[in-house]
């Protein structure tokens, strides 16, 4: 019976963390849809479309940092406070625009309410999973992507039945107002923040920043969120283009695509999480990255509509296993440099990897052909995998890669061309 009283908190607090996370990301997911369909409604050239809805997520990524600071100074509790605010006067005025001009201005204006949300809880649940356990470190990563995802997205299916853009935005300003109370009773304030603070608080910005990024554990999973965020969303760019293009499918038939990714991905952060446990952090990425590359293999050599389906859901259970580790990863260290410092610095390399993914991954396609890209994402996951291996392995492979250098240089010339020549034949198999 003490057990029960004891975890019944735990238990609690855990529900109260995925509440909000999965409202936040129904926000998002609503915005997301609602924010281009707006701007059409209001004559927007395509560049206007782009940026109505490119400013959210640029904006999120501007503000990560700042953001993170701001919560281990005054604590979770009042920087939601302050995004509650701040949601429900913006998306108001952007339930005012009148032209396309104003509503991007709006919308970035609003744009920071988003991260102040979302990093305010997962700085708090960092603190939570201390006592929740590694089992639960991706459900709260689970509820904002099924919020963001799924149920975001459906309800602006529904509402734009019955009431038009700018009664949506006031509804999502609404919605903004309505978590305050939620905020507060879940996330601490600013005394836990005191007591919580690293010691590089109240140093110059450029110091803290210099401590953050140079600690081991944040600058390997800013590189693993980079790495991973560019796979998944050059899949999510493309996938829809390479059924359509070159398997001949119809719309319908491809779009579920976008869905098994996502529905993997989830379902690996929710269920997922206890492996880390019982195979450890080394042989768990490991795995993940295993895993992910057997999706990219998949994917890229794909015969017809069956083998994208099955790469997708193998490339969504890698990726999700890799968010679960990273997650576990930055909790280890939030005491240390800052809960709020550390939520925000996972958002750039994120957004930078989404930008490269989607940037380099198509400029890339054009050349070698977008299915075949797949296949180049693989070594990302291949030099991330060195991290993971044991040092006499590491050891034993830098070596063989030294004597490299004693290759005759026509046998170094030959083996490049033979390389050349593979990536030629890869490029004919799509023209």
């Amino acid at each position: 019976m003490v057990q029960s009283d004891a975890t019944e908190p735990v238990a609690q607090s855990s529900k109260d963390f995925m509440l909000l996370a999965a409202l936040n990301g129904s926000i998002v997911g609503l915005v997301t849809v609602a924010a281009p369909l707006f701007a059409m409604s209001l004559n927007a050239s395509t560049f206007e479309i782009g940026m109505a809805t490119g400013v959210l997520l640029l904006g999120i990524g501007l503000m990560s940092i700042p953001i993170g600071m701001a919560i281990d100074r005054f604590g979770a509790k009042r920087v939601f406070a302050a995004g509650s605010a701040l949601g429900a006067l913006a998306f108001f005025l952007v339930s005012r625009a009148t032209t396309p001009g104003g509503l991007i201005l709006a919308t970035a204006l609003a744009s920071p309410a988003v991260p102040m949300h979302f990093l305010s809880i997962q700085s708090d649940f960092f603190h939570h999973l201390n006592v929740a356990g590694n089992r639960k470190a991706g459900w709260m990563r689970a509820m904002q992507m099924g919020g963001s995802a799924a149920v975001g997205p459906l309800l602006a299916s529904v509402l734009i039945r019955y009431l038009d853009y700018p009664a949506i935005y006031v509804l999502v300003a609404a919605s903004f107002a309505s978590m305050l109370l939620l905020g507060r009773k879940v996330l601490t304030g600013r005394a836990d923040a005191l007591a919580r603070r690293s010691a590089h608080h109240g140093r110059p910005v450029w110091e803290q920043l210099k401590a953050l990024f140079g600690h081991r554990e944040i600058a390997e999973t800013s590189l693993i969120a980079f790495a991973s965020y560019g796979a998944s969303t050059f899949y999510s760019a493309f996938i829809l283009v390479i059924a359509i293009e070159q398997f001949r499918v119809s719309e319908e038939a491809a779009a579920p695509l976008i869905s098994a990714q996502g529905v993997s991905y989830i379902g690996a952060l929710l269920f997922l999480g206890g492996a880390l446990d019982t195979l450890g952090q080394r042989r768990y990425y490991r795995s993940a990255y295993a895993i992910a590359v057997l999706g990219l293999l998949l994917l890229g050599f794909a015969g017809s509509l069956a083998g994208l389906w099955l790469g997708a859901v193998v490339l969504g259970l890698g990726l999700g296993m890799v968010a679960v580790a990273n997650v576990v990863r930055q909790a280890a260290v939030a005491a240390q440099l800052g809960g709020g410092n550390v939520s925000g610095a996972g958002n750039p390399p994120a957004a930078l990897g989404a930008w490269v993914g989607a940037l380099i991954g198509g400029a890339l396609g054009d050349w070698i052909g977008l299915q075949n890209v797949f296949l180049v994402f693989i070594a990302s996951f291949a030099a991330l995998s060195w991290f993971e291996l044991p040092r006499h392995v590491q050891t034993r492979i830098g070596g063989g890669l030294a004597r490299l250098r004693d290759i005759p240089a026509p046998a170094f010339r030959r083996l490049s061309a033979a390389a050349i020549d593979t990536v030629r034949k890869l490029a004919a198999r799509t023209a």
